[in-house]
């Protein structure tokens, strides 16, 4: 009888060993399949915020003669404009967007949120003033991209005239933030996730007034 009662522990144990393998195994197969699931939600996510502020640039444009916005209006700038925001071109847009969730990417809300009047994304800085009717090439030039110089004023507007070309050798930038991408808005209203080495640092020609994809 006791050899018995040991033989039955012993297949007990190995059957539990059995099972736990078989949830580990399983384990290490699908956590990569939900942190996959969960950063194309963030990406997802991102676009839509990235649409949002576009449909913004847009109507702030209809109501100035189809013209954008600075990326950062002094007082007597916006009483010159008739524009009651000053601040960077996030506080600008704001009667157009109503708050300032669309703001910061959703990898980095909780490190900033929208109460601070952060922005994590930057406007294409020669678009600045500029005549929309003017530029070329709606479609390839890009009017938005992720990312800041990582300080957080009450009125950031983050700008830049081209991609910074640190972010391009750097897999903690920006840059690489959604799967080794990121995304951009363009002009027409698109938005695009993009690899870095698909951006072109070159300077426009013509009236493109942009950096824009290759």
């Amino acid at each position: 009888m006791h050899q018995v009662t040991m033989k039955h522990r012993a297949f007990t144990i190995w059957e539990t060993l059995v099972v736990l393998g078989t949830i580990m195994l399983l384990a290490a197969i699908l956590f990569p399949v939900f942190a996959r699931t969960r950063c194309n939600e963030r990406e997802v996510s991102c676009r839509s915020n990235l649409r949002q502020i576009g449909v913004a640039f847009k109507l702030y444009a209809d109501d100035y003669d189809n013209t954008y916005p600075l990326n950062r209006m002094q007082k007597y700038q916006a009483r010159k404009a008739k524009s009651d925001a000053a601040g960077g071109w996030d506080q600008i847009l704001k009667p157009y967007l109503g708050d300032l969730k669309s703001y910061p990417c959703p990898i980095r809300k909780a490190l900033s949120p929208a109460s601070t009047g952060y922005t994590d994304y930057y406007f294409n800085n020669r678009l600045a003033a500029i005549d929309s009717e003017y530029i070329m090439r709606h479609v390839s030039v890009i009017q938005l991209g992720e990312g800041n110089d990582g300080k957080n004023p009450p009125t950031a507007g983050y700008a830049y005239s081209e991609l910074p070309e640190q972010w391009r050798h750097d897999k903690n930038s920006p840059a690489y933030r959604h799967q080794n991408g990121a995304n951009y808005a363009f002009v027409d209203g698109h938005v695009k996730w993009l690899r870095p080495e698909q951006i072109t640092g070159a300077n426009p020609n013509g009236k493109n007034f942009t950096f824009a994809t290759r």
